[in-house]
């Protein structure tokens, strides 16, 4: 399969899931989140959806149960948008990636203050 293939597929599941997440779950637990990234696999059978939610661990873990119980949904309507034969099995990923970020500029924020002391 085409890397170029998979990298548009990616790409077009990232922008729909966050579509659907964002219009269509009611789910109070699902309320803010953020679509991060996606990867398939080259079989264009699985797909990772990378996702970041503001809140503490609590918040973090309804999330991640509210899409668990949202997978099925958000499945169907890639099926209904998506021109593959098959529709990738979809695995919900929490990056931290942004937590990294945030804690790193927090580190060099403190480190210049303290060089301006």
């Amino acid at each position: 399969m085409s890397k170029l293939r998979a990298k548009r597929v990616s790409d077009l599941i990232k922008e729909e899931t966050a579509r659907i997440i964002q219009k269509n779950i009611k789910d109070p637990r699902v309320g803010f989140t953020t679509v991060t990234g996606a990867e398939v696999s080259s079989d264009l059978r699985y797909a990772k959806i990378f996702y970041t939610v503001f809140g503490d661990e609590s918040v973090r873990e309804g999330t991640r149960e509210g899409l668990k119980s949202a997978k099925p949904y958000i499945r169907r309507e890639l099926a209904k948008i998506m021109s593959t034969k098959v529709v990738p099995h979809l695995t919900f990923v929490y990056d931290i990636s942004i937590e990294r970020g945030q804690r790193l500029e927090d580190l060099i924020n403190r480190t210049t203050t303290d060089e301006n002391d």
